[in-house]
């Protein structure tokens, strides 16, 4: 008997239990920043710019005293919050269908999860809150232009860009610190669609093509993240679309963790319905803009 023909009085069968739709489980960023607690409305992180040793020209001279050139940075924690409601009579009218309640708490953290990459995504190419009083904003000061290497053409991520970043944090004297990239899944295509990048030693070392991804790789000192939540934007040289590609080192983008809440408590006023609610309270700033760089990366 063909399927189509079967009596209208065979069962559907159904499903017990729910699944989440697709999405990201874990944080992308939190490994890799440095975690501050966060206790107040909003903090102050107080800064000291270098100090030179002088050559001492005489003997019994007068002590000269080096002053200290002091800087602030200023961090805002916002709140976030996720609220639910699972009706009185839904655990009888779903029959044996199970309570999505303790799915809903973990698709939750995955919400919080996703705010707190955003939260560090805008601290690293935002603008910083600085000065005494918490007034002045400072934007981030290095880019690798749209149309880096490639004279006056907006192109995708090249290994000339990496290189340019890595450049960067040497010129900074940050050589020695974890230097991570966040990049979109469009520009890692590009990096490995790229038939120089790929004839490459680094390429071959690191087997991209072979595993699929650079995800948890390292290429031309950089720690790769492979993010979907990049920003996008305008270039800086070229018209067209580019995304936000970012790099920094890891102790200098600082995360302040405000705590996060569960609750599971009965309406009294919803008909004592079951509320699953979470709330985050978070903040992140870039301690100097040293640490940071954008990189434009142009999209197809």
């Amino acid at each position: 008997m063909a399927y189509n023909a079967l009596p209208a009085f065979f069962p559907i069968d159904y499903s017990t239990s729910w699944e989440a739709r697709i999405e990201r489980r874990e944080s992308d960023f939190y490994s890799y920043v440095k975690k501050i607690p966060m206790v107040g409305e909003k903090k102050r992180f107080n800064q000291s710019g270098l100090l030179e040793m002088q050559k001492k020209t005489g003997r019994a001279n007068d002590t000269r005293i080096s002053e200290r050139e002091l800087f602030f940075r200023w961090v805002q924690p916002e709140i976030y919050d996720l609220a639910e409601l699972i009706d009185e009579w839904d655990e009888k009218e779903l029959g044996n269908i199970a309570l999505p309640d303790s799915d809903s708490i973990m698709q939750h953290v995955d919400a919080y999860n996703r705010k707190l990459d955003a939260t560090i995504r805008d601290a690293i190419q935002g603008n910083a809150t600085v000065g005494e009083d918490g007034t002045t904003l400072q934007a981030v000061t290095q880019t690798v232009a749209d149309d880096f290497g490639t004279a006056g053409t907006a192109s995708a991520l090249t290994l000339a860009k990496l290189l340019r970043v890595n450049r960067y944090f040497k010129d900074n004297d940050l050589k020695r610190e974890k230097k991570c990239f966040a990049i979109s899944p469009e520009a890692e295509d590009s990096l490995l669609l790229s038939v120089n990048e790929a004839k490459s030693s680094d390429f071959i070392n690191i087997a991209p093509i072979v595993d699929g991804t650079l995800e948890g790789k390292t290429l031309a000192g950089l720690h790769m993240i492979v993010h979907t939540g990049l920003s996008a934007g305008t270039g800086t040289n070229q018209a067209g679309t580019i995304e936000k590609c970012l790099a920094w080192t890891a102790d200098q983008i600082r995360f302040c963790d405000g705590e996060r809440r569960v609750y599971t408590d009965i309406r009294d006023d919803k008909e004592h319905a079951l509320q699953i609610r979470s709330t985050a309270r978070m903040g992140a700033y870039r301690n100097e803009e040293k640490a940071v760089v954008v990189v434009e990366s142009a999209t197809a």
